[in-house]
């Protein structure tokens, strides 16, 4: 497409040095415009399918419950948080966000939600003054195989990361959990970005 252009440019070029008649000058300056603007239309056109479809989940995981909390106050997080609830929403995706950041508080609220479901995921996602921007930490229960190959599915979609995994987590809980850690360093479109791929690759 890009050639196109430069054709274009190139003949407005000739046609204005060569043509005697400035009404073809004009006509051919008018062609290269509109053609400029449609050319620069389909790509941002183009641009926003894409992420549209880099986001966009399949009814496959519509009778999955996904159940998200953090326990990291913070402004990045909570924005994070809601983009990501308003992209399952949209989606048709069964998408639990829970705000406290109390153990009691959290772990009640699970297991309220989870007697009901069949299918469910449990993630936690946190904010790190240790971890380093390009660094993300993944914890795991030990015993737990099928979090363990879902852990394995997020670092194969977060290939721009150094993703590590850990997978001795010991848990107590009547439910299993991921929990997902980043840098505080993210800023708030990276945190979004992050969250919303971790999504996506436990669901795909």
């Amino acid at each position: 497409m890009i050639h196109f252009i430069v054709y274009g440019f190139i003949y407005f070029i000739w046609s204005f040095f060569n043509l005697g008649d400035n009404l073809k000058n004009f006509k051919a300056f008018l062609i290269f415009i509109v053609f400029l603007f449609s050319f620069l239309s389909l790509l941002y056109l183009s641009f926003i399918a894409l992420r549209i479809q880099r986001y966009s989940f399949s009814n496959s995981v519509y009778n999955i419950n996904f159940i998200l909390y953090s326990k990291t106050k913070s402004y990045k997080i909570n924005s994070a948080l809601k983009y990501a609830k308003d992209k399952m929403d949209k989606s048709y995706c069964l998408l639990t966000v829970l705000n406290s950041d109390k153990d009691e508080e959290i772990e009640s609220e699970i297991l309220s939600k989870i007697r009901y479901y069949d299918n469910y995921i449990v993630l936690e996602f946190n904010e790190s003054s240790i971890l380093d921007k390009d660094t993300i930490l993944i914890s795991v229960d030990k015993e737990n195989v099928k979090e363990l190959q879902r852990a394995q599915k997020l670092k194969k979609n977060l290939l721009d990361k150094k993703v590590n995994i850990l997978n001795n987590m010991v848990n107590k809980k009547a439910y299993s959990v991921i929990k997902l850690e980043i840098s505080k360093n993210n800023n708030l479109g990276e945190t979004e970005d992050i969250l919303l791929k971790a999504l996506y690759s436990l669901i795909e």
